[in-house]
């Protein structure tokens, strides 16, 4: 009687030769259809190049077609304060493009810091955008700044009013009433 151990090694052998030669010709089929789809795209490709290149020079296609690499942007002072002055910015408004205080910009400028973390990563975006973008951007950022309000504001209003219901003295109350209301002309 045939050892047990045997038999099974022996239809494992064979059951596995036969899901691998399954699983080959399935991926023959792919490959075959891969090969058939890539020479059609390889026809259609010269197709096209030849209708581009109908009276434009080679180099050109090549130039155009080829990689862009944007160099390395130095950020030292004088290169940042270059891109500022090249997008027509104010400290203030790159200040406030990148979220940072125009304290913070100035030192750049002058050398005392440099961008870092979070700060450049912010200045790169900022760096491939055009003018009108810049200054869409600003303007979002300026009506945003509206609606929020400024907290400042708020607390001198609201110590103004404060200052309406306090006094007993009426030309107190007379000066209270009317600080709000060049505070809310201001806005206005």
């Amino acid at each position: 009687m045939p050892d047990i151990k045997t038999v099974l090694s022996e239809e494992i052998r064979r059951l596995a030769r036969k899901e691998i030669k399954q699983a080959s010709e399935d991926l023959k089929a792919v490959l075959a259809s891969q090969k058939q789809t890539i020479a059609l795209l390889t026809v259609k490709v010269k197709q096209l190049e030849a209708i581009c290149m109908n009276g434009i020079p080679k180099e050109i296609v090549e130039k155009a077609t080829a990689p862009r690499k944007h160099r390395e942007f130095k950020m030292d002072a004088s290169s940042i304060k270059a891109f500022r002055k090249k997008l027509k910015l104010s400290q203030k408004e790159l200040a406030l493009l990148l979220g940072i205080n125009q304290i913070t910009i100035s030192h750049w400028e002058s050398g005392k810091n440099t961008p870092r973390g979070a700060q450049k990563g912010k200045f790169e975006q900022i760096r491939f955008m055009s003018r009108r973008q810049v200054q869409a951007s600003l303007k979002e950022l300026a009506a945003a700044k509206k609606t929020v309000g400024n907290p400042a504001d708020k607390k001198a209003k609201a110590s103004a009013k404060k200052a309406v219901k306090a006094p007993a003295d009426k030309k107190v109350k007379a000066s209270a009433k009317k600080a709000v209301k060049a505070s809310a002309d201001k806005k206005a």
